[in-house]
């Protein structure tokens, strides 16, 4: 029995490794190719489209103009859906945290 078990872990190790070589090998082959050249020339918009299409919807970006406080000038801000979900979750806990806090007290 004991003789068993190093030969089982053996083909458990084997069979896992492959698995994780011929994953990585399908990931890799799924994306389109690009020369360097044409990954060069192009845009920001055109290399976020081909990389939304490629992730699930949680992981795509999205790229609009903000505002500093205090600046009139606009700077471009990109981010995950997931991103943007746990951010507005941030926001939310801090207002029900505001709202519950005791008033302070003068002297």
């Amino acid at each position: 029995m004991i003789s068993i078990v190093p030969a089982v872990l053996l083909a458990i190790g084997i069979v896992g490794i492959s698995g994780c070589a011929a994953q990585s090998e399908s990931a890799t082959a799924a994306g389109p190719k690009f020369t360097e050249e044409e990954k060069a020339s192009m845009t920001e918009e055109e290399k976020l489209a081909i990389y939304d299409e490629q992730v699930r919807e949680e992981e795509r970006v999205t790229c609009r103009p903000e505002r500093t406080t205090g600046s009139h000038m606009q700077r471009r801000t990109c981010r995950t859906a997931q991103e943007k979900r746990l951010e507005r979750e941030a926001a939310e806990e801090a207002m029900r945290n505001s709202r519950n806090a005791p008033a302070p007290t003068g002297n």
